[in-house]
């Protein structure tokens, strides 16, 4: 019998070289979907005067932007509002890894002061509420939306009093920014969205357990084909640091990832091993 070794740990300090002047881009590109854009952008800003590379970004809906990777996959990063669309790419091999990001969940917000007595899902199927919903196959919020009235079997008439009465758009930001504007009486965005210094005065949120419940992760996903992998790697975890990215999701209302790493430049990696493996473990990494 081979004797084992309860614990054996290994510090491996990565990157060390590949993160040198040398092999650093002029630019990365990221596809972010629109509803984290605020966030995103000073996250931006911060890596961009930090390592003193360009921050090329496509915002819109999720789902669109998902159509677009599998058309034409050229990029290094994707921020989905919602895990589902990085899930997907990731087993249809567009996307590597992926980071957990942030939380939210959906909410029906109305004009302030709520002049047309919304309090529920039910009211959002009344011919004289105005609803705008995001389109299911764009955005993010419109495929949960549509995922979860489809479980409550209200999916069917809460379509039809959208085609009637009301609209969809391809975006959170366009319904918030309609009912901001009080051209719709009522829509369903993200909790972060309506809580952001954009929208928070203008608009008043209803919370309905059904929604509550649908708590969605903001996550991050690397592209299989990035040309700069190293530094899309990096500016993903930069992202996802609790002391880094975190600090600005929190900062715009959102449920920040409790276990998410620090920052650390050279990142270290601990292995834990039985004796068995020792050897095979130590000539690989070294």
């Amino acid at each position: 019998m081979f004797k084992s070794f309860k614990v054996l740990l290994l510090s491996i300090f990565c990157f060390m070289s590949i993160y040198s002047d040398d092999n650093k881009p002029k630019a990365l590109k990221v596809y972010c979907a629109i509803g984290i854009k605020n966030t995103f952008e000073k996250i931006a800003k911060d890596f961009m005067q930090q390592y003193d590379i360009v921050i090329e970004s496509e915002f819109k809906g999720s789902g669109h932007l998902m159509g677009t990777l599998k058309l034409n996959p050229v990029g290094d990063l994707f921020i989905s509002a919602e895990s589902s669309y990085t899930t997907k790419l990731k087993e249809e091999g567009f996307i590597k890894e992926t980071f957990p990001l942030a939380k939210m969940h959906p909410v029906i917000v109305v004009q302030k002061g709520n002049p047309k007595g919304v309090k529920g899902i039910n009211d959002l199927m009344l011919k004289n509420i105005k609803v705008v919903t995001a389109n299911p196959e764009a955005a993010a919020i419109g495929n949960t939306t549509k995922k979860i009235l489809l479980q409550l079997n209200k999916w069917e008439p809460f379509e039809k009093n959208v085609i009637e009465n009301g609209v969809f758009k391809p975006t959170v930001a366009e319904i918030a920014n309609d009912i901001k504007m009080k051209i719709m009486d009522a829509g369903i965005i993200w909790d972060a969205t309506a809580l952001h210094p954009n929208y928070k005065n203008d608009l008043q949120i209803i919370e309905v357990e059904e929604f509550k419940a649908e708590i969605e992760t903001v996550t991050l996903g690397v592209l299989s084909n990035c040309k700069n992998p190293t530094w899309a790697l990096k500016f993903a975890r930069f992202i996802h640091a609790r002391d880094k990215g975190q600090k600005y999701f929190k900062e715009d209302s959102f449920q920040t990832i409790e276990n998410a790493d620090l920052w650390a430049e050279k990142p270290s990696l601990a292995i834990f091993s039985g004796g068995v493996n020792r050897t095979a473990i130590e000539k690989t990494i070294m």
